[in-house]
Protein backbone atom coordinates (compact mmCIF):
# COMPACT_ATOMS: atom_id res chain seq x y z
CA UNK A 1 0.00 0.00 0.00
CA UNK A 2 1.51 3.28 -0.88
CA UNK A 3 -0.07 5.21 0.86
CA UNK A 4 2.35 3.27 4.30
CA UNK A 5 5.16 3.84 2.70
CA UNK A 6 4.79 7.51 1.62
CA UNK A 7 3.38 8.52 5.22
CA UNK A 8 6.02 6.41 6.75
CA UNK A 9 8.88 7.95 4.38
CA UNK A 10 7.31 11.70 5.36
CA UNK A 11 7.82 11.29 8.88
CA UNK A 12 11.28 10.21 8.47
CA UNK A 13 10.26 6.41 10.05
CA UNK A 14 11.61 2.92 9.01
CA UNK A 15 10.05 0.51 8.62
CA UNK A 16 10.85 -0.91 11.63
CA UNK A 17 10.44 2.08 13.72
CA UNK A 18 6.56 2.02 11.98
CA UNK A 19 6.05 -1.54 13.09
CA UNK A 20 6.96 -0.53 16.19
CA UNK A 21 4.77 2.30 17.30
CA UNK A 22 1.88 -0.11 15.95
CA UNK A 23 2.79 -3.25 17.92
CA UNK A 24 3.56 -5.05 14.63
CA UNK A 25 7.49 -5.75 13.10
CA UNK A 26 9.34 -4.27 10.38
CA UNK A 27 8.12 -7.46 8.22
CA UNK A 28 4.35 -6.84 8.68
CA UNK A 29 5.04 -3.07 7.32
CA UNK A 30 6.96 -4.82 4.49
CA UNK A 31 3.99 -6.88 3.55
CA UNK A 32 1.37 -3.97 3.81
CA UNK A 33 3.63 -1.60 1.77
CA UNK A 34 4.08 -4.53 -0.91
CA UNK A 35 0.30 -4.72 -1.01
CA UNK A 36 -0.57 -7.90 1.54
CA UNK A 37 -3.38 -7.25 3.69
CA UNK A 38 -3.15 -5.42 7.23
CA UNK A 39 -4.62 -7.60 9.76
CA UNK A 40 -7.92 -6.50 11.37
CA UNK A 41 -5.59 -6.20 14.79
CA UNK A 42 -3.52 -3.52 13.53
CA UNK A 43 -5.98 -2.07 10.80
CA UNK A 44 -7.80 0.30 13.53
CA UNK A 45 -3.81 2.11 14.19
CA UNK A 46 -3.22 2.04 10.73
CA UNK A 47 -6.18 4.34 10.12
CA UNK A 48 -5.26 6.67 13.23
CA UNK A 49 -1.89 6.90 12.29
CA UNK A 50 -2.68 7.54 8.28
CA UNK A 51 -5.74 9.85 9.44
CA UNK A 52 -8.08 8.30 7.56
CA UNK A 53 -11.32 5.84 8.22
CA UNK A 54 -10.62 2.11 8.39
CA UNK A 55 -13.61 1.61 5.72
CA UNK A 56 -11.19 3.31 3.16
CA UNK A 57 -8.05 1.49 3.97
CA UNK A 58 -10.60 -1.54 3.62
CA UNK A 59 -11.90 -0.41 -0.29
CA UNK A 60 -8.66 0.21 -0.81
CA UNK A 61 -6.90 -3.17 0.22
CA UNK A 62 -10.36 -4.39 -1.81
CA UNK A 63 -9.18 -2.70 -4.90
CA UNK A 64 -5.44 -4.19 -4.57
CA UNK A 65 -6.87 -7.64 -4.45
Amino acid sequence: MERIKAYRQAHGMTQREFGKRLGGTQGAVSHWEKGEQISLKHLPKVAIMLNVPIAELIHEQLRAA
